[in-house]
């Protein structure tokens, strides 16, 4: 048999070797991945419409394919109950988990210069506090709360991207949580301090370093929720959501309430 020399060409597949063999035993015409059909005879592979421009307009390869495609498939979705739970658990665990962090910043500060940490009050109804006695250097102690407590989440957030860790939006969701509310926690402080802005202004009279801190971690808090919406079932994404991850986020929530309702 001859083949249109124009026409016909011999491709390299990217089948598994198995598929390959099957299909070179007998003619065949088959669809993979939505991409162009091809007649498989005696080895030849004949693409009657085999143009650069026609792969370039198919189907993307899986291997191509972006994190929330592929999470799409390997996990069945949630309908609208699911992204209602992914929603409200994922805003408790980072308010939760923001105090957390923040309070861990304030017990590393003190640790780092000399301070005595005399206890960390955590409670799912309160706001979280640290007390430092005696406090060497309460000016540094104080900063270091709202400094770890944006930067940390930050840095666990791009550590599971550079993992291609499938959940990775929800810790970039929490660290822009992070970032924003230690931006307004700190920023407030300008015109009604309290906290840990009233601490530092004793230490620390002039106002425009806590302003500074607002400016710059709230825009890069909402800079990291841009574009997150269709993870939480909003936009395009028509209420679809990933229920393992909505569980995922009510069991992190519970174990933190009941750690600290415990402790």
């Amino acid at each position: 048999m001859s083949l249109n020399p124009v026409r016909s060409f011999v491709i390299r597949y990217t089948l598994p070797e198995r598929a390959h063999r099957k299909s070179c035993a007998s003619p065949a015409r088959f669809n993979n991945s939505g991409a162009h059909s091809r007649v498989v005879t005696a080895g030849v592979v004949c693409c009657p419409k085999s143009t650069t421009s026609s792969v370039s307009h198919s189907t993307p390869s899986p291997l191509l394919t972006t994190e929330p495609e592929i999470d799409a498939r390997i996990t069945q979705p949630g309908g609208r109950p699911f992204q209602i739970l992914l929603i409200a658990s994922t805003l408790a665990a980072s308010w939760l988990g923001m105090q957390i962090v923040h309070e861990a910043g304030h017990v590393l500060g003190a640790w780092a210069t000399g301070g005595t940490v005399l206890g960390v009050e955590l409670k799912p109804w309160s706001i979280s506090r640290t007390d430092v006695s005696p406090n060497p250097h309460p000016l540094i102690e104080r900063w270091s709360g709202p400094l770890v407590g944006g930067v940390a989440p930050c840095a666990a957030w791009l550590l599971a991207v550079a993992a291609r860790i499938r959940w990775a939006y929800l810790l970039r969701f929490f660290a822009g949580f992070c970032l924003v509310a230690n931006g307004a926690y700190i920023g407030a402080g300008v015109v009604a301090p309290v906290g840990d802005a009233a601490d530092i202004l004793r230490e620390m009279p002039a106002k425009w370093p806590l302003a500074a801190f607002g400016v710059v971690t709230i825009p890069l808090g909402f800079l990291l929720w841009n574009g997150q919406g269709p993870h939480f079932g909003l936009g395009t994404a028509d209420g679809q959501v990933n229920r393992r991850h909505a569980v995922a986020c009510l069991c992190v929530v519970t174990g933190i309430v009941l750690s600290e309702v415990a402790f």
